[in-house]
């Protein structure tokens, strides 16, 4: 393995229109989406814990109708799991 093939860069590239300047977009990585899900959790923990008086920061709504979402745990038929049903099992 190439010693720099290790260090994480998030991908690049440099679309240009005809008259435009060059510019960079940013593309994330695929560990870089999958954190989506955690920041979408700590903010809902903060909305609900140390709220901000003028209300959230950022809502989390579906792509495709804009209806609200929220994170939360899902068993694998993909329906929602009361947090109090849910054990987390530590394995050495």
């Amino acid at each position: 393995m190439r010693p720099h093939a290790t260090r994480a860069h998030p991908p690049t590239s440099r679309p240009q229109e005809p008259g435009s300047r060059q510019r960079r977009s940013y593309h994330l990585t695929k560990a870089g989406a999958d954190l989506q899900v955690v920041l979408g959790a700590l903010q809902q923990w903060g909305d609900a814990h140390r709220p901000r008086p003028s209300g959230p920061s950022a809502l989390r709504r579906t792509r495709s109708t804009g209806e609200p979402v929220h994170v939360a745990f899902v068993n694998g038929e993909g329906r929602e799991v009361a947090r109090d049903d849910v054990v987390i099992d530590v394995h050495p």
